[in-house]
Parts: structure tokens; C-alpha cells; sequence
């Protein structure tokens, strides 16, 4: 996720190149945020669109999704869109 200037923690574990940090998140323990209340703009921007939707297709979304992002080659078309249907900024 892209960091706004000025926005830093020395937990995340930065992508210099892309001005972004990346994921999974390294503040995210145990399903928890530990720096919520500091959290960058990106995250508190963020909204997923799965929890609108029932429980058993949103977990395949998510575990198609996870499975693209560890190996998206020959893929990228479908990851893209799965990003950008279900996980956006407000």
C-alpha cells in the first residue's frame, strides 16, 4: 500500500522503490491492527467490498486472491480484477 509523505513506522517493513509497504501487513497481529490509531491514510481509506457479500464466496475470493498474489503468472488479468472488484479505497 502506498504511504502518503511523511507517513512512516519503523514496524512496516517498506518497499523504498514504490514508496509503499508491503503485505501482509507486519502491524497486523493476531487479526489486529497494533498501530491503528497511527495507521497510514491507505489503511484507513481502505474498504472491502467482501463484507457485503455472503461468507462462503467471500473466503474463495479471498483464497483465489491470495493464491494469485503469491504466484500471479499468466494471471495478472484476473488478480487485477479481483483487486479492483473487491478491495478498494473509499
Amino acid at each position: 500500500m502506498k504511504l502518503a509523505p511523511g507517513e512512516s513506522d519503523p514496524r512496516l517493513r517498506l518497499i523504498p522503490e514504490h514508496e509503499a509497504f508491503a503485505q501482509p501487513c507486519a502491524c497486523l497481529v493476531a487479526g489486529s491492527c497494533v498501530i491503528y490509531e497511527q495507521r497510514p491514510g491507505a489503511c484507513r481509506e481502505f474498504r472491502c467490498h467482501l463484507l457485503a457479500q455472503p461468507l462462503a464466496p467471500a473466503l474463495e475470493v479471498v483464497a483465489r486472491t491470495k493464491e494469485l498474489l503469491a504466484d500471479p503468472s499468466g494471471h495478472e488479468a484476473e488478480l487485477t480484477e479481483l483487486l479492483e472488484t473487491h478491495f478498494a479505497r473509499a
